[in-house]
């Protein structure tokens, strides 16, 4: 059953109607609701989405629980079919509404309402439109409950939809899928560059694999040359050094599999370091040029274990200053582009910097030691560091440092977690040489670039994909507009 527009809903291009959504469904139900961590299994089990796990547009699959397939498949009606319509029911993330995607295998769910389209054409599109501001709007206006809104199956059910012919729908859906794809996909290769960096500065600064490497080759290969605790490391290079003489191809192959580092510099040589395991996604022999920029040989430091000779052991003050980001109340604040930074990440936007991009923020209070490079002109507020590296000292060197410490754990104050900046100071470090530092920095721009791009390139993409439904209900935008912009887009 169709209806004339609405009260307060816009007219709708030729050939489209406003229809509850009970009629494009073979059902609208709800996950199992009731106790199921009895239930809960190891990863061989059944995906079993929660609240947490629907965010707009798409399934977070990153910490979903698993099910025993036996309550799985004695769970009949909470079972989850390619195309379902997942809406969080209640909660913070209530009206969240993602398309379940093909490919997935048997999937189960709680306390989410679903929505099962009679034709999977529109599964999409529907989904898309409860993700516009008019879609979500829809949802909230139908919750109920005063003191904790809910959404139910019933109440959902009836809420309009619009609804254009069904290969029209399969279009703008598909339009939608294929910008979340590169948008997924822009995403997911940022994470690996920032991999790449990591371990980049790993193996320099870290394992110190260009320092091993120029040992070995002084010394004609002689593992004795390279103290014990650096042994396995270097026999490890060595057996790289061989490996990449019949394998040219096999550096693309690490480096889509390396993990990020998590060794600290403030620790003495240790046996997880020296493994082969730990080998960074680099090409084992480095350029002349920048072989001749490390030293050729170790010292031993009490505290830092095997250093490069001529490496200082130096504290973190004397590369950089931990500077105290400034108060603004969000009641203060003016809307504009400048993203304001507190200890978990962008908390909101403001109109006036406080510090020229590109920058380094750090966890003062809340979240302790939690580390953000941010690109634009931003504002650090009192519960932040921000990084003012001192002259020569490269912002990407600082950054890629910073982690190394394991600064998440050094919470000073059992009341409220804080970041004391002179303990923070007190850490050593194997402090290279400029020209080192310099080396590093320029890779890590490169990187940084490519981030820039995949990331600007996402934000567009965002832009489009969330205006093209509205601009359509609008007749702002033509079909044959809106896939002509779809196309021309990176």
């Amino acid at each position: 059953m169709s209806f004339e527009t609405p009260l307060g809903l816009p007219s709708l291009p030729l050939g489209w109607s406003w229809e509850r959504l009970e009629h494009l469904c073979e059902r609208v139900s709800v996950g199992h609701v009731g106790e199921t961590s009895s239930h809960f299994t190891d990863e061989n089990g059944i995906p079993f989405l929660r609240s947490q796990n629907v965010r707009p547009g798409r399934i977070e699959f990153g910490d979903v629980k698993y099910i025993t397939k036996a309550f799985h498949d004695k769970s009949t009606k909470s079972q989850l079919k390619p195309g379902d319509i997942a809406i969080v029911r209640v909660g913070q993330n209530r009206g969240d509404c993602a398309v379940i995607p093909e490919g997935g295998g048997e999937v189960n769910c709680a306390n989410i309402v679903f929505a099962r389209l009679n034709d999977n054409r529109y599964s999409q599109f529907v989904g898309a439109f409860f993700n516009t501001e008019l879609g979500r709007s829809a949802l909230m206006s139908v919750s109920t409950g005063s003191a904790q809104g809910v959404l139910n199956t019933k109440s959902i059910a009836k809420v309009l939809v619009p609804v254009p012919p069904a290969d029209v729908a399969f279009m703008i859906g598909n339009m939608r899928k294929v910008m979340d794809s590169k948008i997924t996909l822009n995403t997911q290769t940022n994470q690996t560059l920032e991999q790449m960096a990591q371990a980049l500065f790993k193996s320099w600064f870290v394992d110190f694999d260009p320092v091993i490497d120029n040992a070995l080759a002084a010394n004609g290969g002689d593992l004795n040359a390279i103290p014990e605790p650096l042994r396995a490391r270097a026999s490890a290079r060595q057996a790289l050094f061989a490996t990449s003489t019949t394998d040219n191809n096999s550096t693309e192959s690490r480096a889509a599999t390396a993990s990020p580092a998590t060794h600290s510099l403030a620790t003495k040589n240790s046996a997880p370091s020296a493994a082969p395991a730990s080998l960074p996604a680099l090409s084992p022999a480095l350029s002349s040029e920048l072989c001749a920029l490390f030293p050729a040989s170790f010292e031993q430091h009490d505290e830092l274990g095997w250093i490069p000779e001529g490496w200082a052991a130096s504290r973190l003050d004397s590369v950089l200053e931990l500077a105290y980001g400034k108060a603004l109340k969000k009641t203060d604040r003016i809307e504009g582009q400048v993203p304001v930074y507190g200890s978990g990440g962008v908390g909101g936007f403001h109109n006036q910097r406080l510090v020229e991009g590109p920058g380094v923020i750090v966890g003062r209070k809340g979240t302790v030691g939690s580390l953000f490079w941010e690109d634009r002109d931003f504002f650090p507020i009192d519960t932040v560091f921000y990084v003012k590296p001192f002259e020569g000292i490269p912002l990407g060197y600082c950054f890629e440092l910073l982690k190394t410490f394991g600064l998440e754990h050094m919470n000073t104050d059992a009341a409220v977690p804080g970041l004391n900046r002179n303990n923070a100071y007190r850490l050593l470090f194997p402090k290279p040489s400029g020209d080192v530092m310099d080396a590093f920095a320029r890779t890590i721009n490169v990187i940084k670039a490519l981030q820039n791009a995949k990331s600007d390139e996402s934000s567009s993409l965002m832009q489009l994909r969330d205006t093209l439904l509205p601009k359509l209900l609008s007749g702002e935008l033509t079909l044959s507009e809106a896939a002509a912009g779809t196309e021309t887009q990176p």
